[in-house]
């Protein structure tokens, strides 16, 4: 009676998981359809079930996928914590302008949610965009469905205009082709002078 050898492969020998997002592990026996009995080699970083992997805590251990004590397969795990990063920590607009929020993720295409602490002052959109609504400062938070936070301070100052005046000149004021004079001013400053 011929007696047939047992082989056994995983589809990854390596793997980065980040905290709180799963991954799976598909094992192919040979000959085909052998129990396959699966094992973390350190259960406070991974957990292991017909080849889903849970993540427990940080760190890197040894997945053996295992038809007897002569046929096993391994794979490498490391578990990171997830990042979420902003394009901008902190910003300053004046009111009735933008500033578009760009967010950074790993693992990568994670779904991110804006939100603003104070919509009195600024508002922010589904896409990360940021109005400034009234002077003042709060801050903007993005999260993620895991856990993961990022805050950007938005800082609202009062929108100024550029005015034009004849007849007198001014270090911080330019020249201009036709013989005025720009000035940018606060607007609130321009309508108590007028």
């Amino acid at each position: 009676m011929q007696v047939l050898s047992k082989s056994i492969t995983l589809n990854r020998t390596s793997l980065t998981v980040y905290k709180n997002y799963d991954a799976t592990l598909k094992a192919t026996t040979e000959p085909a359809d052998q129990a396959v009995r699966w094992e973390s080699d350190d259960e406070s970083v991974v957990t292991v079930e017909n080849g889903v992997l849970t993540t427990v805590g940080l760190g890197e251990t040894t997945v053996r996928a295992i038809v007897d004590e002569e046929t096993y397969a391994v794979c490498t795990v490391e578990v990171k914590m997830p990042v979420l990063s902003l394009n901008a920590n902190s910003i300053e607009i004046a009111v009735g302008e933008t500033f578009s929020l760009q967010a950074e993720t790993e693992p990568l295409f994670v779904l991110v949610s804006f939100g603003s602490n104070n919509n009195s002052i600024a508002t922010v959109d589904y896409f990360g965009k940021v109005t400034g609504v009234a002077i003042g400062k709060t801050y903007i938070i993005a999260s993620t469905e895991k856990g993961s936070l990022a805050f950007c301070t938005v800082n609202v100052v009062e929108k100024t205009v550029e005015v034009y005046e004849e007849g007198y000149s001014n270090k911080d004021h330019k020249n201009t082709d036709d013989g005025f004079i720009l000035c940018t001013q606060p607007l609130s400053q321009i309508l108590l002078t007028k």
